[in-house]
């Protein structure tokens, strides 16, 4: 199974990822038109996976570990190279993170660490939001991964959708089409309006309704 991070790297030292869109290696293999099919050591190219070992530590990049997703790794992808590989998925990670206020994140993807606030998301991904993070509006095909702690999603609007809710997290109210998959622990829903959903909808605190 993949994960956030997944990536090819290539014997010349190139890495190639696209965590906004997939982190399936097999869409990544497809968009470089590779030949998954020659031996390891000849193709020039393996998957990787670069992850903390548990979802807590998304927002910490000294965390992360780089796992060769093959049956073995090349010659060619020896110590020095796995240093090299795994510090600059490490920066490419801390570029993710927000720690502080944005107005808008437009498009990419993103985790929110402690304390972040975002005034708008626009068809961007977040793998996490954890503890005091907050966003105001999710617009267009926003999603948001998981949920964790006490973050809160004030509006949720159009296609946007998230995940998982877990904690004590909360939307305040959602619009049109928008989603959520799952709640756990405490977390809840307050107004749903239009056609938005929730899967597991014996959380939500007041009924769905239209305007």
């Amino acid at each position: 199974m993949c994960n956030f991070l997944s990536a090819l790297v290539f014997s010349d030292g190139k890495i190639f990822s696209d965590p906004e869109h997939t982190d399936s290696h097999s869409d990544l293999i497809r968009v470089r038109g590779l030949d998954d099919s020659l031996p390891l050591e000849t193709r020039g190219w393996i998957r990787v996976e670069f992850k903390p070992d548990n979802n807590d530590t998304l927002d910490q990049p000294e965390m992360y570990k780089l796992t060769v997703d093959e049956l073995a790794a090349p010659a060619w992808f020896d110590d020095a190279m796995r240093f090299d590989i795994t510090e600059r998925l490490r920066e490419q990670v801390e570029k993710m993170i927000v720690r502080d206020r944005r107005e808008i994140l437009l498009g990419g993807c993103w985790i929110l660490a402690r304390g972040a606030e975002v005034v708008s998301v626009k068809n961007g991904l977040i793998q996490m939001m954890y503890d005091s993070s907050r966003v105001n509006a999710m617009l267009g095909s926003s999603r948001v991964n998981a949920m964790l702690g006490s973050s809160q999603v004030n509006e949720m609007w159009d296609s946007s959708r998230v995940n998982e809710m877990c904690g004590s997290s909360q939307v305040s109210v959602m619009y049109g089409s928008s989603r959520v998959n799952e709640m756990r622990g405490s977390s809840q829903v307050n107004e749903m309006y239009d056609s938005s959903r929730v899967a597991s909808d014996y959380r939500v605190k007041k009924a769905s309704k239209t305007d």
